[in-house]
């Protein structure tokens, strides 16, 4: 017998809002094999798209490095300061998830989401359990508002 997945708790005010936020919401609370480094994948790809600071930087970020985490914090702490490679991460979370995403959800994602989108996403995909780097990139968050 499978269990019924919990009710999403976050309301949007689209329908095709919510429906992406029921589906982050679900993928966060399903662990299974690999569910941690699909996160570390998405954390690593919303420092190089989504903060626009490179793939050098995101691995540096991911070893623990302080000088990648301030400069990752920075650009936390002023996320619409800069251009987002919002293609580019959405292909990654499609990657991450495959057979999840349509190529018209990541048309939408990627042309009419936004920052915000991304980062309810991390939210919900984190929400219950999170990886090191997802766990890392929330405390830097923090730590830099």
């Amino acid at each position: 017998m499978t269990a019924a997945l919990a009710k999403n708790p976050f309301t949007q005010t689209t329908q095709r809002a919510q429906y992406f936020s029921d589906l982050w919401f679900n993928q966060g609370n399903t662990v299974n094999e690999g569910f941690f480094d699909r996160q570390d994948r998405i954390a690593h790809a919303y420092i190089a798209y989504v903060l626009n600071l490179g793939e050098a930087v995101a691995q540096r970020f991911a070893t623990g490095n302080s000088a990648a985490a301030r400069q990752v914090g920075l650009r936390q702490g002023n996320v619409t300061a800069y251009e987002p490679n919002l293609p580019a991460f959405w292909q990654e979370v499609a990657d991450a998830f495959p057979g999840t995403y349509t190529t018209e959800d990541l048309e939408y994602l990627s042309t009419q989401g936004t920052i915000d989108a991304t980062q309810l996403f991390l939210f919900q995909l984190g929400q219950h359990w999170e990886s090191g780097v997802l766990r890392a990139l929330s405390v830097n968050a923090h730590a830099y508002k």
